[in-house]
């Protein structure tokens, strides 16, 4: 199976005085085993391994405290459970937030796993606190309605989705609060070693309504900015 389980809960453990009281924590745990990206008509199958983990949990850390997660190697006899090697702590602003990495060997055997499964733990109330310290800046959500366009190009096949994806992101103008693939197509009606892909973006402008004269100003600019930039052509 491939999935992503969570659970928040709480967690004790021996405080450091005499070792005979304990303490409780809040903290999140996950579970990552399998793909994480099934293979579509638009990129490859990927399956969890360290980096993806590590960098999914980043993504988590900077989303909630706008700073950067670093990794330090595990030590200490507590986390006999996790490989020797693929394993780290989390640590934001040099406090150690959790652990994650893959389990070991010898306890997915004992499990009868068949593919590698990851974990991690996260401890939620230390993550509060540092949450609580940051500046954070909240938005309401527009009121006024998003309206949608659709930009087909021709590239040569070599050219990868995931580039053109960056490319479109950087360079789209803040009228734009979402891009996705609709379409791909490959065939004789459009040559030998060519591909035609259709994104559709949505505009949404948080203090007015959008006319249509500005969304379809806009679409065609970033438009005729892909057609230069990736050498690729409208369809005919």
């Amino acid at each position: 199976y491939d999935f992503i389980f969570f659970e928040m809960g709480k967690s004790y453990f021996k405080s450091s005085d005499n070792g005979h009281s304990f303490k409780e924590r809040k903290v999140l745990g996950l579970v990552f085993s399998g793909l994480w990206r099934t293979k579509e008509w638009y990129g490859t199958e990927e399956k969890f391994d360290f980096f993806i983990v590590k960098g999914f949990l980043e993504k988590v850390c900077e989303r909630i405290c706008k700073n950067k997660m670093k990794v330090k190697k595990l030590e200490g006899t507590n986390f006999g459970f996790l490989h020797p090697v693929e394993a780290s702590l989390m640590l934001l602003e040099d406090k150690e937030i959790g652990f994650f990495g893959k389990l070991h060997p010898d306890v997915a055997e004992k499990w009868d796993f068949k593919k590698d499964v990851f974990v991690a733990e996260i401890d939620l109330d230390l993550l509060k606190k540092i949450f609580e310290r940051r500046e954070n800046i909240y938005y309401s959500i527009s009121k006024y309605p998003w309206v949608d366009r659709d930009i087909t190009i021709i590239v040569d096949d070599r050219v990868n989705y995931d580039e053109i994806m960056t490319v479109l992101l950087k360079n789209s103008g803040e009228l734009v609060k979402n891009i996705k693939l609709v379409d791909l197509y490959k065939g004789n009606k459009i040559g030998e070693n060519k591909k035609s892909l259709t994104f559709k973006l949505i505009y949404q402008h948080k203090e007015r309504t959008l006319s249509d004269e500005e969304v379809n100003e806009e679409n065609s600019r970033i438009a005729k900015f892909l057609i230069e930039h990736f050498n690729a052509e409208f369809p005919k």
